[in-house]
């Protein structure tokens, strides 16, 4: 699933740092970047994100007093050149504490915590489609096995039945905004409370393959890495 994110940092080679491994990545989607605190707290007010890459000081000042004033919660990647400011930071209870530069392996390490996060806050159990013109079927997201787009359409597979319904599979990822769904490939979803066997670069569910796209494969393996049961 990919995340979006802002980024707060008044030094300008780091902003333009974070901004080009962010942009680069498929894990997230840069929103907005800002370098002063008023204009990222403007954009706070009137905007939703899942994930705030913030400098841990402006200026010469930390942030941490400000964003305890502003009577938000949302979730927080604190960077940083000072360690000494992660205890103070705590109680805002961020994702993540990185030193800077970010690097390409951060972002792994914070989109499967923000996940972790996510699934544990928040658990939609099913979802309405429209079938035809004149029926809706509700699904349960338990039962999903994988969603495969084709142009306009997608074909949602679960447990015992097949649906087709008129959507794109972009806006099926938005719309349900599950923490079980990922995608592993442009045109491919899975339910990975039901993933199947991987072998290589494919997903097998029964007798259906399902390709794992390159620029999907870290988000998975890390997923699996997380789950994963093997001896030392």
């Amino acid at each position: 699933m990919t995340l979006s994110a802002v980024i707060l940092e008044d030094n300008p080679l780091h902003l333009k740092g974070a901004e080009k491994i962010i942009s680069e990545s498929n894990l997230f989607k840069l929103e907005a970047s800002f370098e002063k605190f008023d204009e990222f707290y403007s954009y706070l007010l009137e905007n939703d994100f899942d994930i705030a890459f913030i400098d841990i000081e402006i200026g010469k000042e930390s942030i941490l007093p400000q964003l305890k004033k502003t009577g938000k919660s949302f979730n927080i990647v604190f960077l940083t050149s000072y360690p000494q400011f992660a205890l103070e930071s705590y109680d805002l209870n961020p994702i993540h504490f990185l030193l800077k530069p970010l690097k390409k392996s951060d972002l792994i390490e914070v989109h499967s915590r923000l996940m972790q996060r996510k699934r544990h806050s928040f658990q939609k159990d099913h979802i309405f489609i429209k079938i035809g013109f004149n029926l809706t079927k509700k699904i349960e997201i338990k039962d999903i096995y994988f969603v495969q787009a084709f142009d306009d359409y997608i074909k949602i597979n679960t447990k015992n039945e097949v649906f087709i319904t008129y959507l794109t599979l972009k806006d099926f990822i938005e719309k349900v905004d599950s923490p079980e769904l990922m995608q592993v490939h442009r045109s491919y979803v899975v339910n990975t409370a039901n993933l199947g066997t991987i072998e290589g670069d494919q997903i097998l569910f029964g007798n259906s393959v399902i390709p794992i796209g390159n620029s999907y494969k870290a988000s998975l393996n890390e997923f699996i890495s997380q789950n994963l049961i093997s001896r030392k």
